[in-house]
């Protein structure tokens, strides 16, 4: 059997930063990319092992769950490749995992509300919550059109249209290519996870933006930025903030991730 019709079910541990415990995740490989799933299940982060809980008496009801949750899914995946010569899509399994942890679904939804519920489910795991909050008033903008309700409502003429729409509402091009970027996102994971048999995002264009003049700031004024004493205590650590940014490239963002335990 090849490589491309080889998966199984393993275990992630999410961890928290403010939190001594943390989620469990099932974690697949599809095409290429890491596909990971809320168990719903947590546990002490000092009591996970190797992409699973430690053999101690306080996991033993948690391991035998998490067994029992990777044969059924395992069992699943094997049906799938024996009668379709091919691993289940990301769909698929997600599907079954609702169905295996008790939740109702309806299988193979046409809905777009339903289906933005769960993409944004899936978008959970890749940004952060202010990003989905974003994300979730745009596709909002998107479900109001009463053009379409369902997946079989969707049209390249109807997705110029509203195109056009989101121009003339939406203002400024940067604005406006926000709402078609986070709107061709999700008509490409309908296709991806075979909601549509046609990529509808191929229907949607960016505009060009105007380039903008990059400002930066000449090295005389960064010394002068740290040679400063500011007195407003949280004003000084903007700064000193700022400054390690300049120092070491990092983007805000990514600085935000660096801990104590990362500097020698």
């Amino acid at each position: 059997m090849g490589n491309e019709f080889q998966m199984e079910t393993r275990y992630y541990l999410k961890k928290s930063a403010t939190n001594k415990d943390g989620a469990i995740y099932f974690l697949f490989h599809h095409q290429y990319e890491q596909v990971r799933i809320s168990t719903g299940e947590k546990i002490a982060i000092k009591d996970w092992g190797d992409g699973f809980p430690r053999k101690i008496n306080s996991t033993i009801i948690l391991r035998e769950r998490l067994n029992y949750f990777k044969a059924t899914i395992d069992n699943f995946i094997k049906q799938i490749i024996d009668k379709n010569n091919r691993v289940p899509t990301e769909v698929e399994i997600r599907e079954q995992i609702e169905i295996l942890l008790g939740k109702k679904v309806s299988y193979k939804t046409k809905d777009l509300l339903q289906l933005t519920e769960k993409y944004l489910e899936y978008c959970k795991l890749n940004f952060a919550p202010k990003t989905l909050q974003t994300k979730a008033i745009r596709l909002s903008f998107f479900n109001e059109q009463k053009s379409w309700s369902s997946v079989d409502d969707l049209s390249k003429l109807k997705l110029e249209k509203y195109q056009a729409k989101v121009e003339i509402e939406k203002g400024e091009i940067a604005n406006v290519n926000n709402y078609i970027k986070d709107c061709k996102a999700f008509l490409n994971w309908l296709y991806k996870n075979e909601y549509t048999q046609t990529n509808f995002s191929a229907y949607l264009r960016k505009n060009k933006e105007t380039e903008k003049p990059i400002i930066s700031l000449e090295e005389k004024e960064i010394i002068k930025l740290e040679k400063h004493n500011f007195i407003n205590p949280s004003e000084q650590k903007a700064v000193d903030l700022f400054l390690f940014c300049c120092y070491t490239g990092l983007r805000f963002s990514d600085m935000q991730k660096v801990s104590k335990e990362m500097i020698l």
